[in-house]
């Protein structure tokens, strides 16, 4: 039997694909992955010039808000950078989140923060008690800057959950991070859900520094920045330490704000 062939032209690529009559036609995917391609570059391209404009902004006009994978000026004087950023991937076994029917990999969750052309990275990680000490599974990040001093700044890291609940809606995790710039540690002093985005200055608004300790006033939790990677909890109204003596480490009973994980440069 003589087939009739059909001829579909792709003028942009030059490219011509024959195709049977009443069979199924395979295409040339070359102009979508060109306008895909072309895309992506226009949107980088943009990224990097609002990111240009930004920089150019004081401190107190610049978005707060955290880019992945990119660094983001807040403090020029300083020369202070911050980014969240996918780190190495890490295994997953099957059911450790609700979605994840097969042993994965999923990237950690890494905070690095440029000070004066020093690197300091912490980890990021589950704190449910499901998937505790895995890296996070977000559907999206929402991560900004909420307060920023010469001393001290704070943030928040919220993970949307990757399944919505029975109504249909995601629930955002937030942890709110407090980073001391004089002992260059990082550490989390308030965690909770939310099914809507955050009002950054009313959170921001709760930290309150008593001059050598500070009170995270939502949930009343005081603590003092001893050193590197060292954090007491103290009581909010003295300040005298609440477990003088006492294991403060990371498995220790009652303690209620620990340090994150350091991550050596280059990790």
């Amino acid at each position: 039997m003589k087939y009739s062939i059909a001829f579909l032209f792709v003028f942009s690529t030059g490219s011509v694909v024959a195709v049977e009559n009443n069979a199924q036609p395979s295409y040339d995917n070359s102009f979508e992955a060109i306008s895909n391609q072309d895309a992506a570059e226009r949107f980088h391209d943009q990224a990097l010039d609002n990111k240009a404009t930004q920089n150019n902004l004081s401190d107190n006009e610049r978005d707060k808000d955290l880019y992945d994978n990119e660094y983001w000026l807040v403090n020029k004087s300083q020369d202070l950078w911050v980014g969240v950023f996918d780190g190495k991937q890490v295994k997953v076994p099957k059911g450790i989140y609700p979605d994840i029917t097969s042993e994965t990999y999923l990237p950690q969750q890494v905070i690095r923060i440029k000070n004066n052309g020093k690197l300091s990275q912490f980890v990021l990680k589950s704190t449910m008690p499901a998937s505790y000490g895995y890296p996070l599974h977000c559907l999206n990040k929402v991560d900004a800057v909420l307060l920023d001093k010469s001393e001290y700044m704070l943030l928040n890291s919220g993970c949307t959950d990757v399944v919505p609940d029975k109504n249909g809606q995601r629930t955002i995790a937030y942890n709110i991070l407090f980073y001391s710039k004089k002992f260059d540690t990082l550490v989390s002093v308030n965690e909770f859900d939310s099914s809507s985005l955050i009002d950054g200055k009313l959170y921001s608004g709760y930290l309150k520094d008593k001059k050598g300790y500070f009170v995270y006033e939502v949930n009343n939790i005081a603590f003092r920045i001893k050193g590197k990677d060292q954090v007491e909890d103290v009581d909010p109204d003295t300040g005298v330490s609440l477990h003088s003596g006492e294991d403060e480490s990371e498995d220790a009973d009652g303690v209620q704000v620990l340090p994150l994980e350091r991550l050596t440069e280059g990790k």
